[in-house]
């Protein structure tokens, strides 16, 4: 039966936050996000010995809700080249509510469910400027 592997890495608006996912009980650090951005993050699987399978031999499920349980989005694991490297990507993140989610992945090997540990989605309003800033600002110097 495939274990979720505690080496895995993610990442996350913009694609340049990693995170550790780890096994064992409680919460994995928050991940967080502008919302409207894009939400990726690539997983590692292996088998209790600690050796990779095929990601394509076992069923895949992912959901992140909020706080009242409400269903925000569906996670959909896709299968890399890389033996047991998968990613879940939801390319637009803008009907994401702002606050804390929580997410989880579910894997199946023959009927046997192994569900990941929960990671925290902290989504975040994006900041816009509707105006470039002025050429002379610096905001190491400036107030």
């Amino acid at each position: 039966m495939p274990a979720y592997d505690p080496a895995g890495t993610g990442r996350v608006g913009g694609l340049g936050d990693d995170l550790s996912l780890a096994r064992g009980g409680g919460l994995m650090r928050n991940l967080v996000i502008k919302r409207g951005s894009a939400f990726q993050l690539t997983i590692t699987a292996a088998n209790a010995d600690g050796t990779t399978f095929d990601m394509n031999s076992v069923s895949w499920a992912g959901e992140i809700r909020d706080a009242r349980g409400v269903l925000i989005a569906t996670l959909t694991v896709v299968p890399s080249a890389t033996a047991g490297v998968g990613t879940v990507t939801v390319a637009d993140t803008t009907a994401w509510p702002e606050g804390l989610l929580r997410g989880a992945l579910l894997i199946s090997d023959n009927g046997l469910p192994t569900e990941t540990q929960t990671f925290g989605i902290d989504v975040r309003p994006a900041v816009v400027f509707s105006q470039p800033a002025p050429a002379a600002f610096n905001p190491v110097t400036s107030s």
